[in-house]
């Protein structure tokens, strides 16, 4: 079974990162910080960082080139110029101890979210997971109901292009290829920090992962770095909506 090494991409820590997207547009790689509320994009070598003001579940690049969707607390974003526009609120769907985790655009155009714990205490399964098509009505639709943690829309992981899943391991620092005909286990890739969030594919050929990780709680001297990683695998290019 094939092993892969990773290399740090970045020694900068962060709380909670996640989100990892790559527009192949415009080259630009990008992630969020859950806890801090902060999303972040790295293009050219030059990062930059915006505050939302609040715990955010992801940004996502959207159909205008360098624009993004960013699933907060309270609403859904719309993010252009280095600003934020209410598209929809959220404050209906989610209790006061809920707030936006994963989402990901389907081939449709479609938006699919869901929630997540805000405080960390245990609660009833009262979460969903979402639809929203913003090209008919932009209607908010549930999907799946008593969840917990809405995840894994290939955003907790991604897919190649043979259809093999690459999947993050909170706890387990790494990340595991999975076969997407049977789930067997094909490929492990080692990762220095004991919370791995999420991966995706970057790069030219799409041949590169590239890795967040969560140094919340942990010690590690990785812990909360970003990561990278050569593989003998691409990835797809994203959907996109809005």
């Amino acid at each position: 079974m094939k092993e892969y090494k990773v290399e740090v991409f970045s020694n900068e820590k962060y709380r909670l990162g996640e989100s990892p997207f790559y527009d192949s547009r415009t080259k630009t790689i990008s992630w969020v910080d859950i806890m801090a509320g902060k999303f972040y994009r790295l293009k050219e070598g030059v990062r930059s960082e915006f505050d939302c003001g609040q715990a955010i579940g992801t940004a996502l690049p959207a159909e205008e080139p360098g624009t993004y969707l960013i699933a907060g607390t309270d609403g859904l974003y719309f993010f252009a110029d280095e600003k934020m526009t209410l598209l929809k609120t959220l404050t209906g769907l989610y209790k006061s101890y809920q707030q936006s985790n994963d989402a990901k655009s389907d081939a449709a155009g479609r938006l699919w979210f869901g929630s997540s714990l805000l405080d960390g205490a245990e609660h009833e399964p009262c979460g969903k997971l979402y639809c929203i098509d913003f090209a008919n009505g932009g209607d908010i639709k549930i999907k799946q109901a008593d969840t917990k943690i809405s995840n894994g829309m290939t955003d907790g992981m991604c897919i190649d292009s043979d259809d093999n899943l690459w999947i993050a391991f909170w706890g387990g620092s790494r990340i595991e290829k999975r076969s997407g005909k049977d789930g067997s286990l094909l490929a492990t890739v080692k990762v220095d920090a004991k919370n791995v969030t999420s991966c995706c594919f970057i790069g030219e050929k799409l041949d590169t992962l590239f890795i967040t990780t969560s140094g919340n709680a942990q010690t590690g001297s990785h812990d909360g770095c970003l990561f990278s990683c050569r593989v003998d695998a691409k990835g797809v290019k994203e959907d996109y909506c809005l």
